[in-house]
């Protein structure tokens, strides 16, 4: 699946340079990538308590989130993130451009 996925981004050009498969981090390795990061996209489908969405909340990153029972729990559209439709890429792109 990941040889899929680095095979669709350097497919389109210049993609690549925005995106990095980081691989397991500890905690301040996270928080210095989060840091980095203008936003944080969660397109899940299915979720718990998503970690990884706390923590990019906690280190400040606007975060938007697939509007499903997990994320919707800790991300109010408009006040704390932005939810969007489960499979809408249209959603999630605008929502993208929007923060």
């Amino acid at each position: 699946m990941k040889a899929k996925i680095l095979k669709l981004i350097y497919d389109r050009g210049s993609l690549g340079r925005f995106v990095r498969f980081a691989g397991p981090l500890g905690r301040d390795e996270v928080a210095k990538v989060l840091g980095k990061a203008a936003v944080f996209v969660f397109p899940s489908l299915k979720e718990g308590l998503p970690l990884s969405v706390l923590e990019a909340m906690a280190c400040g990153v606007p975060v938007i989130g697939s509007d499903i029972p997990g994320i919707s729990d800790v991300v109010t559209h408009g006040k704390n993130g932005l939810l969007v439709s489960p499979r809408n890429p249209k959603a999630l792109a605008n929502a993208v451009l929007i923060l």
